[in-house]
């Protein structure tokens, strides 16, 4: 029930801290792909239509009891830095 614990000189993290923070900052990167994602699928372009529908596809095939959420968190970044490249933002 203690995120920190407060000492002389601020404060001493503890590992439900680290899991809230890491957890916030997952919903952060998969709002942002998902988001750069519909982007991309309603696109013109072919190419970028496809990365589009493949980041959606990623996100579907994502089992959360089993995955490895350091690898996904790689992923989402990969796709979230390629989708920008193509989007140009």
């Amino acid at each position: 029930m203690i995120y920190a614990y407060g000492c002389g000189d601020g404060v001493i993290d503890t590992l439900q801290w680290e899991g809230f923070r890491e957890g916030v900052d997952d919903i952060r990167y998969a709002t942002l792909l998902k988001r750069l994602a519909l982007e991309a699928a309603d696109s013109k372009d072919v190419a970028i239509e496809y990365q589009g529908r493949a980041a959606l596809q990623f996100f579907a095939e994502i089992d959360s009891a089993s995955a490895d959420m350091n690898t996904v968190r790689l992923e989402m970044i990969s796709r979230i830095l390629k989708l920008k490249k193509l989007l140009n933002k």
